[in-house]
C-alpha cells in the first residue's frame, strides 16, 4: 500500500504517489536553487506546465496514479536541474561596448568587453592584468572606464 498525494501542476490537478512526489519536489527544489530570484517564477511555470503536459500524456484517463517512473521519464525529457541557471551567460551584443553592470569587479570595463565579444570576462581581465606589466594598459582601462556608457541591464 502506497500513500497518494493530490497536487496541482500547471493548473491541472493529478493524484501521485509519495515516492514520486519526493522525486518531483526535489527536482523542482534543485531547479528554483539554480536560479536567480528575476527568473525564478516565469521559470518555474514554465517547467511546471511541461510536466503537467508529459504526465497528461502519460496517464490514459483521470484514474490513475502518477508513479516514480513517469516522474523519472519526465525529468529525462526535460533535462537535469543542472542545465538550468548557474554560469548560463545570456550576452547582450547589440553593437554598442558598454561597461556591463552584471559582472563588474571593478569597473565593468573588462566585463563589457567580454560580452561585447561574447567571450568570458575572466579572459578579458587576464590579458588586461598581462598587459598592465607593460604599463599601457592601465592608461586604456582608465580612458575606457570615463569613455564608455555604463548598461542599465542588471
Amino acid at each position: 500500500m502506497k500513500k497518494t498525494i493530490s497536487i496541482n501542476l500547471g493548473s491541472i490537478a493529478f493524484t501521485i504517489d509519495n515516492d514520486a512526489y519526493i522525486a518531483l519536489e526535489n527536482y523542482l527544489e534543485d531547479i528554483k536553487s539554480r536560479l536567480s530570484p528575476y527568473e525564478n517564477g516565469e521559470i518555474i511555470e514554465d517547467v511546471e506546465s511541461r510536466i503537467a503536459e508529459i504526465f497528461r500524456k502519460a496517464l490514459f484517463n483521470n484514474m490513475q496514479v502518477v508513479t516514480l517512473e513517469i516522474v523519472l521519464r519526465t525529468i529525462a525529457i526535460i533535462g537535469p536541474a543542472s542545465s538550468f541557471g548557474g554560469r548560463q551567460t545570456t550576452y547582450n551584443y547589440k553593437g554598442k561596448l558598454s561597461r556591463s553592470s552584471r559582472n563588474s569587479i571593478l569597473g565593468g570595463v573588462c566585463s563589457g568587453i567580454g560580452e561585447f565579444f561574447g567571450i568570458d570576462p575572466m579572459v578579458v581581465r587576464l590579458v588586461t592584468l598581462l598587459l598592465m606589466v607593460g604599463g599601457l594598459s592601465i592608461f586604456v582601462y582608465i580612458i575606457l572606464w570615463i569613455v564608455l556608457p555604463k548598461s542599465n541591464i542588471y
